[in-house]
């Protein structure tokens, strides 16, 4: 889904429409901080997302579609990822993951060279296809949404470290005494086939504000923080008058850190 925002009245919540700098903002998303990030006094926002590091390669132009329906009508409901080339689309299956979930297409592509070069709507009748449930996705960047007041919203990309993995944990903190919220992140991804193999590639990142709403990376070495495995949260504690970072993990120990500044 995009980003999406909605008004609380004090009763019900009201979704907004057409709002400025959403547009086509339909990603992957999987956790959301908030904080003043350009130093104007008003709300921004930190959004984890899928990251670039991935065969999914989803763009505003050329979009990652999934659909949604009983492709062979045996009762059972199928999902169909599909990219874009040119202005045809193009399943991301396998020949051999195809036919294991709709035997019916085995007839039909005795060999991987048939398969190989057929569309979408070579392999499925189009008229199926109308009434699949299409949901697209075209934002793969974990980003900053920088609130612009009136004039709506602003997405900016953070640099291509944030884009490493899949981003789950993330944490606004001055790191450095400057007054300004710096951004610490974590992510990774294990649970995926084996023809994909493991988003693994983000060891805990922190990102260095400038005061305006733009960050640069720093390395482990700049940073000092390294953490292994697959981070689901990255929280503040404060125990005896220490203030500690706390990165929690999938199936495995919290890795604690504590700021010198």
């Amino acid at each position: 889904m995009p980003v999406t925002i909605f008004v609380n009245d004090g009763k019900h919540l009201t979704k907004v429409e057409n709002v400025t700098g959403l547009d086509k903002s339909n990603g992957w998303w999987n956790c959301i901080k908030q904080g003043d990030l350009d130093g104007d006094g008003d709300m921004d926002f930190v959004l984890g997302n899928f990251g670039l590091n991935s065969k999914f390669k989803a763009s505003a132009a050329s979009p990652i579609s999934l659909y949604v329906y009983d492709f062979d009508q045996n009762g059972s409901v199928e999902p169909l990822f599909v990219y874009k080339k040119g202005d045809k689309e193009y399943t991301m299956a396998l020949r051999q993951e195809m036919v294991k979930q709709m035997s019916s297409l085995k007839k039909k592509f005795l060999f991987y060279k048939d398969y190989a070069t057929k569309s979408l709507v070579d392999i499925f009748d189009p008229k199926l296809l109308q009434k699949a449930t299409k949901l697209n996705y075209y934002e793969p960047n974990t980003s900053v949404l920088i609130n612009n007041g009136k004039s709506g919203f602003e997405l900016k990309h953070l640099p291509l470290q944030a884009q490493f993995s899949p981003v789950y944990g993330i944490e606004l903190l001055d790191i450095d005494g400057d007054k300004v919220d710096d951004i610490l992140m974590g992510g990774n991804l294990f649970a995926v086939k084996p023809e994909v193999g493991r988003y693994d590639a983000m060891n805990g990142l922190v990102l260095k504000n400038d005061g305006k709403g733009n960050f640069t990376a720093l390395s482990a070495l700049q940073s000092g923080v390294k953490v292994e495995g697959e981070t689901r949260l990255v929280t503040t504690l404060t125990t005896k008058g220490k203030r500690l970072i706390a990165f929690v993990r999938n199936n495995n120990s919290i890795v604690f850190y504590q700021t010198i500044k």
